[in-house]
């Protein structure tokens, strides 16, 4: 279920925001071929360019000073790094990403050596398959921060015992309807031990 609605609300996001900006620019006229942005920007044009951007770009700082002197305003810059995706994922990759504030580049340091003609990882971040598999279309085997979301509901009519009124109550009291997952060690604390109090 929860990889399921993960999927709906991926799904439901990519189209709310197409739909937003199609509503912005529905009068928008391209001015090389005189037709609509509407009929132009497709949904299927949308989401490869989505895709583009999620699997090639890279966090700016507004701290970062640019050769062209354009004026970073927030902390969620994007910039588009052409080649990034060349570089396989591997949760077990230790690197260093910067950018060198004399001449713009943006530079990614391996702090882990490889042998001779190996393949060289970068991290993407700590992900679990979900979002590897949602944002770039691949999971990892044996990935160590994956992790599989319970609901409370699975729990409880997967071990059969009924949980009276007075007992759900105290469980939503402490919070501990939530939070439950299982990664490769086992099952989270919170799973395990569901009528402490997790402080």
């Amino acid at each position: 279920n929860d990889l399921s609605n993960k999927v709906l609300d991926h799904q439901n996001t990519i189209s709310t925001t197409f739909n937003q900006i199609m509503y912005e620019m529905s009068s928008v006229v391209c001015p090389h071929c005189s037709d609509t942005c509407r009929n132009i920007f497709t949904f299927e044009v949308y989401k490869w360019a989505w895709s583009i951007v999620n699997t090639r770009a890279v966090y700016m700082s507004p701290d970062c000073s640019l050769k062209n002197k354009i004026k970073l305003s927030d902390v969620n810059n994007l910039a588009l790094a052409p080649y990034i995706d060349m570089f396989n994922h591997s949760p077990l990759a230790c690197v260093r990403a910067t950018v060198n504030n004399l001449n713009g580049t943006y530079t990614i340091v391996t702090e882990k050596l490889f042998k001779k003609h190996s393949e060289v990882f970068i991290n993407y971040g700590p992900h679990s398959n979900t979002k590897l598999f949602l944002e770039y279309g691949f999971i990892v085997p044996s990935n160590p921060q994956d992790s599989v979301h319970l609901s409370a509901n699975e729990i409880i009519s997967k071990t059969g015992k009924g949980l009276n009124k007075n007992r759900m109550e105290k469980l939503r009291t402490y919070d501990l309807l939530e939070g439950h997952y299982c990664t490769s060690e086992g099952l989270s604390w919170s799973t395990k031990h569901p009528n402490t109090p997790n402080t």
